[in-house]
């Protein structure tokens, strides 16, 4: 591979370093999303079972 790379044109090397950031853009808003959907899946049912708690305390 390191040869092919070597051979490329500058034109080619802009296009292939174009691709590759659009890539690496798009695979970190997908880890990112996923990162914040998990929190706040995560926070939801740590205020649920909160609240849960607190409803029973307070019909004992």
């Amino acid at each position: 591979m390191t040869e092919a790379l070597q051979r490329l044109t500058a034109d080619q090397t802009s296009a292939l370093a174009r691709r590759r950031r659009r890539t690496n853009r798009i695979i970190l808003a997908l880890l990112t999303a996923f990162v914040v959907t998990v929190y706040l899946v995560s926070f939801n049912h740590i205020r649920g079972e909160t609240n849960a708690s607190a409803a029973s305390v307070s019909t004992r």
